[in-house]
């Protein structure tokens, strides 16, 4: 997969960010993934290069009135959750209009690709 590529079961949403693009103080350097959920994007800050990710909620859902408060609560009580098994929220936002949750990067396999993987092997 190269950088930019849809992986793999997503489920066709359009992206909201593309790889090069900036905004704040990130750069977008790689789509992740992009479904019904919206998308996850790999971004690097500008001015130190640490390497985190974003993940950028659709815009329908944004637009609901009821919708800001609940995701405001929400986020940051998953602020709060520290755990070596949770992938860690560090902040959120909206970009473009699009609520958003800036997390941890955590490296490792596609989901559905190590399932698919996996079901080969049995």
């Amino acid at each position: 997969m190269s950088d930019g590529d849809i992986p793999s079961g997503s489920l066709g949403t359009p992206e909201v960010l593309t790889p090069g693009e900036k905004f704040g103080d990130y750069q977008v350097m790689q789509c992740l993934a992009v479904g019904f959920l919206g998308g996850l994007y790999r971004i690097q800050h500008i001015f130190d290069g640490t390497e985190t990710c974003v993940a950028v909620l659709p815009k329908e859902v944004s637009d609901l009135p009821e919708f800001s408060s609940r995701f405001r609560e929400r986020a940051n009580a998953l602020k709060e959750l520290k755990h070596p098994n949770i992938q860690g929220v560090t902040d959120f936002g909206r970009i473009r209009d699009s609520f958003c949750l800036y997390m941890e990067l955590v490296e490792g396999q596609n989901l559905n690709d190590y399932l698919e993987e996996y079901t080969r092997k049995t």
